[in-house]
């Protein structure tokens, strides 16, 4: 890319890489310069990697920061702060509370946002109609009838239990997308 697209990444980036640990843990400071490049929040001290307003911002601003994340923090069980994380990163539904696993709203807020992310769903969820709709994978009218009388079967296993590899669920949701793959039954 141009230099002049890096400039600010670079900048924003060295300049909180060198800067006092106190700088690091200041709040507004990260706050800001998470705002204009997430990826920062790499550097930011641990407890702002914490921080419910630090860690939005530096998601919202980009996807690639959420690795930066804490994610073992009580902000997980807030829902109102995993409400908007998954709404960004729909597999962030993995380090949310047990609870809010189990919650609807959220769950389909994650599968809108990404279906592999009903791997993490509890109390069936990760079956529930509506979410297996938001997550592009059920469609009613298309699994009442089928156009064709071919059927395709997966040679992995599908399944949407945390455990389980995303590959089948990935490779399901490509076939319903696809406009020839989506008339066959899977």
């Amino acid at each position: 890319p141009p230099r002049s697209t890096l400039f600010p990444y670079t900048t924003l980036f060295r300049s909180l890489e060198y800067a006092a640990r106190s700088l690091k843990a200041d709040k507004e400071v990260v706050l800001a310069a998470v705002t204009n490049c997430g990826e920062v929040l790499e550097l930011a001290a641990s407890e702002l990697q914490a921080d419910k307003d630090v860690v939005l911002a530096a998601v919202k601003q980009t996807g690639s920061a959420f690795p930066y994340v804490n994610k073992t923090a009580a902000m997980w069980s807030d829902k109102d702060f995993v409400l908007p994380m998954v709404q960004l990163k729909g597999m962030a539904l993995e380090y949310a509370d047990e609870t809010l696993k189990a919650d609807k709203q959220l769950v389909l807020a994650a599968a809108e946002q990404d279906g592999r992310a009903l791997k993490f769903a509890l109390n069936g969820l990760n079956q529930d109609p509506d979410c297996l709709k938001a997550a592009g994978l059920f469609d009613d009218e298309a699994d009442k009838t089928y156009a064709r009388p071919e059927k395709a079967t997966l040679s992995v296993k599908f399944s949407l239990a945390e455990q389980s590899t995303t590959y089948a669920t990935e490779f399901a949701k490509g076939m319903k997308e696809d406009e020839f793959l989506r008339n066959f039954k899977t």
